[in-house]
């Protein structure tokens, strides 16, 4: 459902709009671009849960690989509930090697950027990559700096979705955070 049906569908929505960007409304730019955050979320999820089924078939479990990553309320708080196996793996073999959040903030800053951007390099060895990984490493340094925290989630604990009426400022960092996640049009649209 989420790969044939939600995703194929999706794509064929975002390829539409960004075969011609130049011709193509601000507006319906904006739209792809959003909606192209849900396709890649259903497809790579897709692909992670038919992974698991499979894999649960031979008596192999697998450990959850998305948590509802567009209801979080930060960037670190995405980043441990998007594709958390590769999340996971950064944080463990990049991040903490480098010094992860030991030492100066400086260098806290340095570690997450340089992370981010290998992170970007690891996704494909093109400029549209590194500008990515680049720019989430920004996106979390600046979020770190202004105190845009939320606690450790750990995959099982459930997300803010259901408390999104609880206030208008779970709402707002839902919204924020899903605005800095869907990926910028320059960086990883599809190629037409």
């Amino acid at each position: 459902m989420k790969k044939l049906v939600l995703a194929d569908n999706l794509a064929q929505i975002v390829n539409d709009a960004y075969a011609a960007p130049q011709i193509t409304p601000g507006s319906e730019l904006f739209l792809a671009t959003v909606l192209f955050g849900f396709q890649i979320y259903c497809d790579f999820s897709a692909y992670s849960d038919l992974a698991t089924g499979l894999a649960k078939l031979f008596g192999i479990h697998f450990t959850r690989n998305f948590a509802y990553p567009y209801f979080s309320q930060s960037p670190s708080e995405f980043w441990r509930r998007w594709h958390i196996s590769l999340s996971s793996w950064f944080r463990d073999y990049v991040f903490v090697p480098l010094g992860g959040s030991r030492g100066s903030e400086r260098r806290t800053n340095r570690n997450l950027f340089l992370t981010a951007l290998l992170s970007g390099l690891w996704h494909g060895a093109s400029w549209n990559f590194v500008v990515w990984g680049g720019l989430h490493g920004l996106y979390l340094v600046t979020a770190r700096s202004i105190g845009w925290r939320t606690r450790p989630a750990t995959p099982d604990e459930p997300p803010a979705g259901p408390r999104l009426l609880a206030g208008p400022a779970i709402l707002f960092r839902v919204l924020a955070t899903f605005y800095w996640s869907t990926p910028p049009g320059c960086c990883s649209a599809p190629a037409s």
